[in-house]
């Protein structure tokens, strides 16, 4: 059973809440959106049944190693216990940026629970994740517009 409708009502909801276009995923289930000057990446997979989410964040700094070395401790004590990531996952991508992960497994509910209490919460997560990730970006230098699409 897919749960895809679930992901697609949660991102319209969270489109009514931003004041935003409409937030639709294609037909691969993908979708980029900049929200509170965070540009998102979500993803539904299927075969997973799980929404991801993805806020990206600043460049490391590889000219300066004591610099980099600082952002990287940072980055590392912020994901111990998820005290800095809202619960998600920092890390750096193949580019050296940071990017703040997190998994959203479906279904939202269990039998008898109310969807909206639930999506409620979500919605609350998202501009903690924003936050997240705007603190990511100032671990590292700023991505250049343009380079993050």
């Amino acid at each position: 059973m897919s749960y895809r409708h679930q992901a697609d009502r949660l991102l319209a909801r969270l489109a009514e809440e931003m004041r935003t276009p409409d937030l639709k995923l294609d037909a691969r289930g993908a979708l980029a959106a900049r929200l509170n000057n965070t540009l998102f990446s979500f993803h539904y997979d299927d075969r997973l049944e799980a929404l991801f989410i993805q806020a990206d964040g600043g460049r490391l700094d590889r000219a300066d190693p004591e610099l980099q070395d600082q952002a990287l401790e940072k980055a590392l004590k912020a994901g111990f216990l998820w005290q800095g990531t809202a619960g998600g996952v920092l890390g750096l991508d193949r580019d050296g940026c940071f990017n703040l992960a997190y998994r959203l497994d479906f279904p939202l509910t269990r039998p008898g629970e109310d969807e909206r209490d639930y999506e409620d919460t979500l919605l609350e997560l998202l501009p903690q994740l924003a936050g997240a990730a705007e603190w990511a970006r100032d671990l590292g230098v700023p991505i250049p517009a343009g380079d993050d699409d």
